[in-house]
């Protein structure tokens, strides 16, 4: 994937994150309020009917892991990636709570991610010629 100054939209995050075995139900890039320039990762289970209706239409959501380990997902497969706000719903109706759906805030970049990546590589190469 082409790295350029300029963010990922939306989708392309979307697809970006699925490279890397990570299968969010919508991803969008916030353009405007609080998390400005922030990327939204909704996870659900596949075809799950209730996402975006009422909590009561969710009686038979299927179980997902919990937004921190989606976090911890997106942290890993995108360097540089900053969490900013991540949340979930529970189905308390429901015996051991599942999260039912997952919501991530997070900041990335590709220049930054890029510059990063170029420093991680210089200080592995002095701790390298230091051993030497």
């Amino acid at each position: 994937m082409d790295i350029s100054n300029e963010p990922l939209t939306g989708p392309a995050m979307a697809e970006m994150l699925q490279q890397h075995g990570i299968k969010p139900y919508r991803c969008i890039l916030k353009r405007s309020g609080e998390h400005r320039g922030c990327y939204v990762a909704d996870f659900a289970e596949a075809g799950d009917q209730w996402v975006g209706k009422r909590p009561e239409d969710a009686w038979s959501a299927k179980a997902i892991d919990s937004a921190k380990s989606w976090a911890a997902r997106i942290k890993a497969a995108l360097p540089g990636a900053k969490i900013v706000f991540t949340h979930e719903n529970r189905a308390d109706w429901r015996p051991g709570c599942p999260v039912i759906a997952a919501m991530i805030v997070f900041r990335w970049h590709p220049a930054a991610a890029a510059a990063d990546k170029r420093r991680k590589r210089s200080r592995s190469t002095a701790s390298a010629k230091a051993v030497a």
